[in-house]
């Protein structure tokens, strides 16, 4: 059986500008240094998700 993988880079802080204020990067910070700003993890608003799809 052959496994596929997609690869995922981060998005830069320049994508996330096109979309989001200063006041909602702000607040959203602490989350991204700590998971990144990968696009999977991004379409999660709670943390235990964004952990659980983490490790």
């Amino acid at each position: 059986m052959v496994k596929k993988y997609s690869a995922s880079f981060p998005l830069a802080q320049k994508e996330f500008a096109e979309f989001e204020d200063y006041k909602e990067t702000s607040q959203h910070l602490e989350q991204r240094l700590l998971f990144g700003g990968y696009p999977e993890l991004e379409q999660y608003s709670r943390l235990e998700r964004k952990r659980g799809l983490h490790l």
